[in-house]
């Protein structure tokens, strides 16, 4: 009701219609297009309102898009989402608390405060609600031992209460300390965010820091949408949102379309995430109740047709390689004539009798003439996040 009176873009967009699941989709493209002037209440301006952040996606599924984010709604979503997991939720429930960002420029938005990454200091990183920013490059292959050995530093002398990471970077701190046998208090909880978090990467992370790494989803127009409970389902916000995956061309998974309830400046209503997962609901052990747990499967551009005709995504392709821990980086290519180049980073302690048995995991989907490379960096999008499927045309 808010969004159809005063913003101007649904003003128009939901004429004749009374059921959330009958409109229209919200696009990336609407949003460029029409805001800021027709996605804020007619008649004003942003500087009208007070609390906003002007912030910017990360381009993971398309070009970077510019929105408007409401603090005070943000940080009352943000918290709501932190107790679907109980862990979280005495962190937050304490009063402050302190987190770190590990994640990469883009991401975090740190990239304009680069230019002498090593002259900031822990204090310049820390915001005024007890976040530090960690300093990263834009790839998580060129985290050099001047800055991974800063981000661990940062860590004893700030300790965190948890961790709030881009597995793909978190990965790379866990193979630094590894490397030169450095130790760091226990690190009681590592969000993962920003990128599919791989199994092998939650078991290495785990490992290396103590600690238990946690699943969530979500995305810079929105905030925390899903968080994972310790019985390891990750629980839709409920209270704040409505997630709804949109089965096409009779896939499994479906496209992830996103409905905030919360009324506010930029109000996003059934917003076309380009995200594909599966929507259940479910008992959890963790409250006893039914509640929609979602399973992540990466992004729509990362979706590929197997050899048997299927469409497939990134979290098959983990399931097929978490049977070698091993692999803590992996990206697939679809190359002309229906096959497949599957590039892999390993952990230094791989052994070298590999390659035939990864080919045997995954040729239901790859077929038998599957290429294994291994490599010691895949390349990285604009976004700073590693495509986990790329065709070859």
């Amino acid at each position: 009701l808010y969004a159809r009176k005063e913003i101007p873009f649904y003003a128009e967009r939901l004429v004749g219609y009374t059921r959330l699941d009958a409109l229209p989709f919200t696009t990336r493209e609407d949003i460029k297009r029409n805001f800021p002037m027709r996605w804020i209440p007619a008649g004003k301006r942003i500087s009208d309102f007070e609390g906003l952040m002007l912030v910017r996606s990360s381009g993971t599924t398309s070009e970077r898009i510019s929105f408007v984010r409401h603090l005070p709604s943000f940080q009352r979503r943000e918290l709501s989402s932190y107790a679907l997991n109980a862990g979280l939720a005495e962190i937050v429930e304490a009063g402050a608390y302190k987190d770190a960002l590990l994640a990469n420029q883009v991401c975090s938005g740190s990239e304009c405060q680069i230019d002498s990454p090593l002259a900031l200091s822990l204090e310049q990183r820390t915001t005024q609600d007890g976040r530090l920013s960690l300093l990263t490059p834009n790839d998580p292959f060129d985290f050099g031992p001047a800055l991974l050995q800063r981000a661990t530093e940062d860590l004893k002398a700030f300790q965190p209460d948890f961790v709030l990471g881009n597995p793909a970077y978190v990965t790379a701190l866990a193979r630094h300390l590894r490397r030169t046998g450095t130790s760091l208090p226990t690190l009681r909880i590592i969000l993962s965010n920003f990128e599919l978090l791989q199994t092998n990467q939650r078991r290495y992370i785990e490992a290396t820091f103590g600690g238990r790494v946690y699943d969530s989803y979500g995305m810079s127009e929105a905030g925390t949408v899903a968080v994972e409970c310790s019985f390891g389902n990750l629980h839709i916000n409920e209270e704040w949102y409505v997630l709804e995956s949109i089965p096409t061309n009779g896939r499994d998974t479906g496209t992830l379309v996103l409905t905030i309830l919360d009324p506010q400046v930029c109000p996003l209503i059934r917003y076309a995430t380009r995200d594909v997962g599966t929507i259940h609901r479910q008992v959890c052990d963790c409250t006893g109740l039914a509640s929609p747990i979602l399973t992540v499967h990466g992004r729509e551009d990362e979706l590929f047709t197997g050899v048997s005709g299927k469409c497939h995504t990134p979290r098959d392709l983990d399931r097929c390689l978490s049977a070698f821990p091993c692999i803590l980086y992996f990206k697939l290519f679809v190359l002309p004539a229906g096959q497949f180049r599957l590039e892999i980073v390993l952990d230094d302690d791989a052994n070298g009798l590999l390659d035939s048995k990864v080919k045997e995991s995954l040729i239901d989907l790859t077929g038998p003439e599957l290429e294994v490379a291994r490599v010691s960096r895949l390349t990285v999008e604009a976004s700073g996040k590693i495509k986990l499927v790329q065709a070859l045309r």
